[in-house]
């Protein structure tokens, strides 16, 4: 990574880099899409209407903050709303 912005900031172009850009592949490989893929067609209802989202709205982070040992972070309120609600708003609006 080092190598490659000091290649930019030396020659001013980025398309020099492109042979040192990971694929699309190789990108999901590191994040996982697989196993998402996988975990999604155990979970996902067969037959239904397309999936435009999945929110994941429960879990317990006491890392995060004390507020989330007593709810789960997606319904911790955030001047009003919880997050859940925030993102079902922007969900709707799309």
């Amino acid at each position: 990574m080092k190598e490659s912005l000091a290649m930019l900031r030396r020659e001013g172009t980025a398309s020099l880099l492109d042979p040192h850009i990971a694929s699309l592949e190789e990108v999901y490989d590191l994040v996982g899409v697989t196993e998402l893929q996988a975990v999604e067609q155990e979970f996902l209802p067969i037959g239904a209407e397309s999936v435009r989202a999945i929110i994941l709205a429960a879990g317990f982070e006491p890392a995060c903050c004390r507020s989330s040992k007593i709810a789960p972070k997606a319904l911790l309120d955030i001047k009003g709303k919880s997050i859940l609600e925030r993102q079902v708003e922007t969900l709707k609006r799309l």
